[in-house]
């Protein structure tokens, strides 16, 4: 083990997008707005398809952005997304729903 490690989030909010520019960039303001700060968000772009506004939040240090580069579907694009995910517990956000600040402390 090294001797310096990074923690673990708490929560991983794992985002399977898929051709999501007109709603990533408010779902992603949504879901960095917890009350809850031990949170990491992962997201997978599912054919790499273009998201300009995602480039804003790529060098974000909660989040982690993994292009596909082919297309995988919902099912396995998810499955991209939760295998990426590194806290322990998760949740899946759809790329165009928005949650309340408190939604995370509510959960746990």
């Amino acid at each position: 083990m090294p001797f310096f490690t990074q923690p673990k989030p708490l929560v991983s909010i794992c985002i399977p997008a898929y051709d999501a520019q007109p709603f990533l960039a408010r779902v992603l303001d949504h879901a960095l707005a917890q009350t809850v700060s031990d949170f990491e968000i992962v997201i997978s772009n599912d054919g790499g398809s273009v998201i300009p506004d995602l480039d804003t939040y790529r060098a974000h240090p909660k989040i982690t952005v993994q292009d596909q580069p082919r297309r995988l579907g919902w099912v396995k694009n998810t499955n991209a997304a939760l295998e990426m995910a590194s806290g322990r517990y998760f949740m899946v956000l759809p790329h165009d729903d928005l949650i309340l600040p408190t939604y995370l402390e509510d959960c746990l």
